[in-house]
């Protein structure tokens, strides 16, 4: 380890919904842009993790890169020019960027406190950076520290008591609405991880005139079968919006695929957009629609919550402890090949 460790983020922190759909990549784009920031910046350790809530790159470099990267950024996503979005990026180094993976991590800086998505999501993220050759030994041990992070939150307190998720917080609104009437019909567009996991939570709810699609319909079929919901064909489903009274979307399409036209102007009741970049127009609220995105899900409490709240002291010690415990090793691994080139 003879580099810093830097990060380039773009989040909630600083960047409202608007803003942050612009930067979102998925997996084809995070690889696309790995091989970019080597080819063009140098850069040969790199991660790339891209939500609904951030996109963030964790890399190896001498010096912060913090403009330079989001020129490239811009420019692959066609945003320019580039420095009008410098005021929603936050750059951090060393200590500050390990301390920052750790609570993203556990969701301690995420709209909704502890989210428990957000580490699988991390882990797939280190993964695609790996199959790309952009993890070495930094990286590599950086990911190292936040899995035994994770593991001492979880058996050391009681943070991780619980479920929180966008996808459950989506799933309780759409089951207090349905509490209302249980004659809704309610639609899910998208069985992906996390319009899988609004599924699993609406059947432990109990609820009731579920349908689902899928672009995949086979995965619909089987998510319908496995809950005993009803399926309706993918290429029909922006057909017969106007038909259900809860709409949730999960499934990655083009901005503003869903507009008052593909309501017959009969919109739902409530629609949750979950996508990044956001697929249904705010210009269905005009028509009485509630319309909830993941900030808004953020806003969601619960008594999972306000327990988890109360753990945050013990988490912040041991993120403390695990932030000193990486620098500490990183720092030495610095150290060792610096005094052998001094007395070769």
């Amino acid at each position: 380890m003879t580099a810093d460790l830097k990060l380039f983020s773009i989040s909630h922190a600083k960047a409202n919904v608007e803003i942050r759909e612009k930067f979102a990549l998925n997996t084809q784009e995070i690889k696309h842009l790995l091989h970019q920031l080597k080819e063009v910046l140098s850069i040969n350790e790199a991660m790339i993790y891209s939500s609904c809530n951030r996109t963030e790159i964790y890399y190896s470099s001498d010096t912060l890169q913090t403009s330079d990267i989001l020129q490239v950024l811009c420019a692959y996503k066609c945003l320019i020019p580039s420095e009008k979005y410098r005021e929603y990026v936050e750059e951090k180094e060393n200590e500050a960027t390990v301390r920052h993976l750790l609570c993203t991590g556990i969701g301690l800086n995420s709209t909704l406190l502890g989210d428990h998505q957000i580490f699988g999501q991390l882990k797939k993220s280190f993964e695609i950076a790996k199959e790309v050759g952009m993890v070495k030994t930094l990286l590599n041990s950086l990911m190292e520290r936040l899995i035994q992070f994770y593991q001492r939150v979880s058996s050391e307190t009681e943070y991780n008591y619980g479920i929180t998720s966008n996808s459950y917080a989506a799933a309780n609104i759409i089951q207090k609405e349905y509490n209302k009437n249980s004659n809704k019909k309610v639609l899910i567009i998208g069985v992906g991880e996390m319009g899988s996991d609004v599924c699993y939570f609406l059947n432990k709810f109990n609820t009731k005139n579920v349908w689902v699609t899928n672009r995949t319909m086979k995965k619909a079929k089987e998510m319908s079968r496995t809950y005993g919901f009803n399926c309706i064909d993918y290429g029909l489903h922006s057909k017969k919006l106007h038909m259900f009274d809860i709409v949730l979307t999960t499934a990655r399409q083009q901005a503003y695929s869903y507009k008052n036209i593909h309501f017959n102007n009969k919109p739902p009741q409530l629609v949750i957009d979950l996508c990044s970049p956001r697929t249904v127009s705010t210009e269905v609220c005009s028509l009485g629609t509630k319309l909830l995105n993941v900030d808004d899900l953020g806003q969601q409490t619960d008594h999972t919550i306000l327990r988890r709240k109360r753990t945050i002291p013990q988490v912040e010690a041991i993120i403390k402890e695990e932030t000193t415990y990486f620098m500490e090793n990183f720092n030495q691994a610095i150290f060792i090949p610096t005094m052998s080139n001094a007395t070769a």
